[in-house]
């Protein structure tokens, strides 16, 4: 994964996690905080790192 595609993956991780957590940060502590953070990383990273190794270029392929 290139390091912009790895920034943006982190970025909306980031988004993703502080939506999730909204209204809720006197409940929750900073451990299960991380803990969630990281499931939504690693299958934003999963799913990114999908997408680059798919082997397809994008747009219309003449001929086919």
């Amino acid at each position: 994964m290139s390091r912009d595609t790895d920034w943006h993956v982190f970025d909306k991780a980031c988004d993703m996690t502080a939506m999730a957590l909204r209204g809720k940060a006197d409940d929750v502590q900073p451990a299960a905080a991380a803990e969630l953070f990281a499931a939504i990383y690693g299958a934003l990273k999963e799913a990114a790192d999908g997408i680059e190794s798919g082997g397809q270029q994008a747009g219309f392929q003449r001929g086919a």
